[in-house]
């Protein structure tokens, strides 16, 4: 399992049509200021990580975005 991922990558994954959910767990803060930076993103509320983590997919990827260098998605990586 990577970590990380760069933008180009992800935009590669996209081009090619892959199979990927895309997970927008910013701050409701810091989405709500600026909720298109990923237009296929779907938002999650961080805080209630434990209530949507179970209903994930586990046949695709999953990436998942935040803005503050990681630390609010590795705590979702590792809740999920």
């Amino acid at each position: 399992m990577n970590r990380t991922i760069k933008p180009r990558d992800l935009g590669s994954m996209l081009e090619s049509r892959e199979d990927v959910t895309i997970l927008d767990v910013r701050r409701k803060e810091d989405y709500d200021a600026d909720h298109g930076i990923l237009p296929d993103a779907e938002w999650r509320d961080p805080v209630k990580v434990e209530a949507w983590s179970m209903d994930l997919p586990k046949n695709k990827e999953i990436v998942i975005y935040c803005a503050r260098g990681g630390s609010v998605s590795n705590v979702v990586l590792t809740s999920s």
